[in-house]
């Protein structure tokens, strides 16, 4: 998939679901998700140095070490565009999980491996004990960022929802059979509830 064309599937994913598509769980093939703490700017543009000590590309792992955050935001089409506001992206400066399309070896900066990170105005999509999508709504405690990047490993993909229901159901089900007290707790029960609407449409 052209990773640059993520928000106009968001976009369709909620016309054809007919279910709100939070950045949260909208998970593309090929996308990168990883645990990384930013470190300071890069000496490119707005980019960001960050150390990243766990993440994984489908199946595949990504080694720990220093990486660069490119972050994007969206245009009114939905297509993505640069980070051209006057205020800089500027992450917390703690371990936290977030996703990005890493670049051909050809495109990194400061010869570091390169993540475009395309929903950056939502990111880092979870730091753990995140009052920004759960305060008053969710009971604490909420999944810590390790355990929410486990669960993470077990969300389907968009092509997933609409190609291959069955296997979905049959991993998210033993994930919860082995995980009960995990899976109720936030944002956990949260994106069970929206897997679920999707699996149903």
């Amino acid at each position: 998939m052209n990773h640059r064309m993520v928000g106009i599937v968001t976009l369709l994913h909620t016309l054809v679901f007919g279910v709100v598509t939070d950045p949260l769980f909208f998970k593309q093939a090929g996308v990168s998700y990883f645990l990384a703490s930013p470190q300071s700017p890069s000496a490119s543009g707005n980019s960001i140095r960050a150390r990243l000590t766990v993440g994984r590309t489908d199946s595949g792992s990504i080694s720990p070490g220093e990486v660069i955050l490119v972050p994007w935001n969206y245009g009114t089409d939905c297509r993505p565009i640069a980070w051209l506001t006057p205020t800089p992206w500027t992450p917390p400066n703690r371990l936290a999980f977030y996703t990005g399309a890493l670049r051909p070896r050809n495109s990194w900066i400061e010869n570091l491996p390169t993540f475009d990170v395309f929903t950056a105005p939502f990111q880092p999509l979870w730091e753990g004990d995140d009052d920004r999508r759960g305060a008053e709504v969710y009971r604490k405690p909420y999944l810590t960022i390790h355990e929410f990047m486990d669960f993470y490993a077990v969300v389907p993909t968009d092509q997933e929802l609409q190609n291959a229901k069955p296997v979905v159901r049959q991993r998210i089900d033993a994930w919860v059979s082995a995980n009960p007290a995990l899976a109720a707790r936030f944002p956990a029960n949260y994106g069970l509830s929206f897997i679920e609407r999707a699996l149903k449409q």
